[in-house]
């Protein structure tokens, strides 16, 4: 049996997955209030939110400094996760994050 500590020191990428209204958000949110309590570094992102953030990031010029962020912190969370179609930079960008913290 994996405890939430374990999963975190090691490197499992897990997904919850179920149907509108099933509590993913809430329980994704609970498990990285979780992660902070327990010292873990966590960032929180809307998928399309952050996609929108990695273009004013590369914008600004500061692309390499946000990847660089999101591939230290040792859980990702990306709520709302594959309900749009990612297009050109944006694909390029999410596999830039997946590769990152792999």
């Amino acid at each position: 049996m994996i405890t939430f500590s374990g999963a975190l020191s090691t490197s499992l990428s897990p997904s919850i997955c179920g149907p509108t209204g099933f509590g993913k958000s809430t329980l994704a949110s609970a498990l990285g209030t979780q992660a902070c309590a327990m010292g873990f570094s966590v960032i929180y992102f809307n998928t399309q939110k952050m996609i929108a953030q990695t273009k004013n990031q590369r914008i600004e010029g500061t692309i390499l400094k946000f990847f660089d962020k999101i591939a230290k912190c040792k859980l990702l969370i990306l709520d709302d996760f594959g309900l749009t179609h990612l297009q050109g930079q944006q694909q390029l960008d999410m596999l830039e994050v997946i590769e990152d913290r792999h």
